[in-house]
């Protein structure tokens, strides 16, 4: 409705949209009703009429490869940065593989899109689209874009052996996050054969409190040592964490710092926590009368859109940026350990891996500087 405010939007399409637009498009020319179509909104007589969305694609297998033959793919090719600025090599390119999310996160928007479930697409599904874009773009690394990519553990071996069947030679990599608990020994390795050079877990909170208010719930012991074992096996690791929840206190705050410290991680963000709207998180706010005149402009996990009870704007984004710099100049120093500095140097093993290393110690001197 605050969209469909805005005279110039005649209709807006709510969530997973490939069936809803296809059927808007085709009520535009007369060949279907716009009453039926499922999860639309749209303006009639001056009235804003949404219906919901209620049906999912199931069978996500069903839908064609992306078009991107459409696309000026020379122009994505040459960009010098992916997702999260990191990289390998070049070109990069971009996959989904499954869409939405089983889990209840009180901060995450995705079953506004995908729903409440988890549908994924099939290994084969998947190495092909891989296998076209290594052989018609010559594209030489993944970047996985699920939010939640190794859930089904046997999808995850068969996608990774069927690279190395395939004999496709990729690096890849999850910059959205990638689920620690489904993570063991046997599948790293695997990922890690089939071309994984990094993963970014998604811990959000070193505090058992918090974990309990966002309903996530990870077992803090066990992510570490899947970080550990990660490392050890020669996978980078980096960890998101989340910060100013409207209840949240200092001591939690300072919780988070201290598992990433501890950890063995080799990279951390802090964000800060952001009610988008929809979620359960932004009606605790609502509840709270945090919320007062929010534009979705400003709505970023960057920077601090609303104040909580213990802090303001100000004083997170100051937090944020502490979190930041005390974590990246224990790394510094933690990084003098003969072992931990031979785990890092023992994955050079070409010159990509080199430049990789050096664009990595460089984002640390710019965050410090």
């Amino acid at each position: 409705r605050d969209v469909l405010k805005d005279r110039n939007i005649d209709a807006a399409v709510l969530g997973e949209g490939e069936v809803s637009c296809s059927q808007y498009i085709d009520s535009l020319q007369g060949k279907y009703s716009i009453e039926s179509i499922d999860g639309i909104a749209y303006r009639k007589n001056n009235e804003i009429i949404v219906q919901p969305k209620t049906k999912y694609i199931k069978n996500i297998d069903e839908l064609p490869q992306p078009a991107r033959h459409l696309f000026p793919m020379e122009t994505y090719l040459k960009s010098k940065y992916g997702h999260g600025v990191d990289m390998l090599r070049k070109p990069i390119s971009s996959m989904i593989t499954s869409r939405g999310c089983p889990g209840k996160c009180v901060f995450c928007s995705i079953h506004c899109v995908w729903g409440r479930g988890w549908r994924h697409r099939s290994a084969k599904s998947v190495v092909d689209e891989i296998e076209h874009l290594v052989k018609k773009y010559g594209v030489r690394e993944i970047h996985f874009e699920d939010d939640n990519l190794t859930l089904k553990k046997e999808r995850t071996l068969e996608f990774c052996r069927l690279i190395k069947k395939r004999k496709l030679d990729i690096k890849w990599t999850t910059p959205n996050g990638v689920a620690i608990w489904s993570l063991d020994e046997e599948l790293l390795k695997t990922m890690k054969e089939s071309g994984c050079y990094k993963l970014c877990f998604g811990i959000e909170t070193g505090s058992a409190e918090t974990q309990k208010f966002i309903r996530k719930n990870i077992d803090l012991e066990r992510a570490k040592k899947i970080i550990r074992l990660a490392n050890r096996i020669g996978i980078w690791t980096h960890a998101f964490f989340i910060v100013g929840f409207p209840y949240e206190t200092e001591k939690s705050i300072k919780d988070t710092l201290d598992f990433a410290i501890k950890s063995d991680l080799d990279f951390a963000s802090f964000f800060i926590a952001t009610p988008y709207p929809q979620t359960d998180l932004y009606e605790v706010y609502k509840k709270e009368n945090l919320i007062k005149d929010l534009k979705w402009s400003e709505l970023r996990v960057s920077a601090s859109s609303v104040k909580t009870k213990h802090f303001t704007r100000e004083q997170l984004e100051k937090i944020q940026k502490k979190l930041f710099m005390s974590f990246f100049i224990n790394r510094l120093v933690r990084f003098l350990n003969p072992y931990l500095l031979w785990l890092r140097l023992k994955r050079i093993r070409s010159i990509e891996d080199l430049r990789f290393i050096a664009r990595f110690g460089m984002r640390f001197l710019q965050i410090i500087r």
